[in-house]
C-alpha cells in the first residue's frame, strides 16, 4: 500500500491541470490521496468548496441514476464503495427521498448450520469448509460401516448401491450447502458447478451486508429498512 508521502511527492508535482484533472477522476484515486490532492488545491490558492460543490452536483446526478439495490450496496460499503468518498451520504440521501429509510446495524450472526438442507439464504467460508468435514466424517464412518452391515444381513443387496444410497442425503447436504456459498459471494448457486470455484467458495470473503439471497451471515454491514408509505404514494 502506497504511503501518505508518496502521493504528497506525487501531487506537488502536479501542474494545476494535472490537480483539476486528478480530482475530477478522484473516483480512481485512494481516498487519502483525494484528501491531500484538496489539501494542495487549497494551498495553490483554489477554493475547494467551490470545487467540491460543483462536482457534487455530478454525483448527485449518478446517485439518482441508481437503483435502491446500487444504493444500498453504496451505503453498506460507506467509504469502502470504489474509493467515492461523500457517496454514502449521498445514497442515504437519495433513499430517504424514495421513501425508504436506512435505520439501525444488525450485527447478529447466524446460527450455523441452521437450515442447512435449504438452497435459500447464506453460509460463511466456515461453515462451508466445516460442511465438507461433516460430509467426509459421514461417508467413512457411517455410510461405509452401514451399507457393509446391509449387505452381510440381506445378501441379496451390493454394498456399493446401498453405499450410494444412503449417500443421497450427503449429497443433498452438500449442493444446499454450495448454493447458500455461492449466495454469500453474490453468485446463482449453479456457480458451485464451475471447475475450481470450489477454491473461490473456500477462500473468498461474502458480499458486504444484505444481498437479494439475504443477510449476512457474520451480521457485517447488514441494515434494516422501512419503507415510508406516505413518501412512496407521492412518488
Amino acid at each position: 500500500m502506497m504511503s501518505n508521502d508518496y502521493f504528497l511527492t506525487t501531487i506537488k508535482s502536479m501542474s494545476d491541470a494535472d490537480l483539476m484533472s486528478a480530482y475530477e477522476n478522484r473516483h480512481d484515486y485512494h481516498p487519502n490521496f483525494v484528501r491531500l490532492l484538496l489539501d494542495e488545491m487549497n494551498i495553490r490558492g483554489y477554493n475547494t468548496e467551490e470545487i467540491k460543490q460543483s462536482f457534487e452536483k455530478t454525483d448527485v446526478d449518478i446517485i439518482r441514476e441508481k437503483s435502491n439495490a446500487e444504493l444500498i450496496e453504496i451505503y453498506h460499503k460507506r467509504g469502502e464503495y470504489k474509493g467515492k468518498i461523500g457517496w454514502d451520504i449521498l445514497a442515504k440521501k437519495e433513499l430517504k427521498s424514495r421513501g425508504v429509510e436506512v435505520e439501525q446495524q444488525t450485527d447478529k450472526k447466524q446460527a450455523m448450520f441452521r437450515g442447512c438442507f435449504s438452497f435459500s439464504g447464506r453460509i460463511g467460508r466456515l461453515e462451508f469448509g466445516l460442511s465438507y468435514i461433516i460430509i467426509f466424517v459421514y461417508a467413512l464412518l457411517i455410510a461405509v460401516p452401514l451399507s457393509v452391515f446391509l449387505e452381510i444381513i440381506f445378501p441379496d443387496i451390493d454394498a456399493e448401491v446401498a453405499w450410494h444410497i444412503l449417500q443421497i442425503p450427503a449429497y443433498w447436504f452438500m449442493f444446499s450447502q454450495g448454493a447458500r456459498r455461492c449466495h454469500d459471494l453474490d453468485c446463482s448457486g449453479w456457480w458451485q458447478l464451475i471447475p475450481f470455484f470450489v477454491f473461490a467458495m473456500l477462500f473468498s470473503e461474502g458480499k458486504l451486508g444484505t444481498n437479494k439471497y439475504g443477510a449476512n451471515p457474520k451480521g457485517k454491514g447488514n441494515f434494516s429498512y422501512k419503507k415510508n408509505k406516505k413518501k412512496t404514494e407521492k412518488l
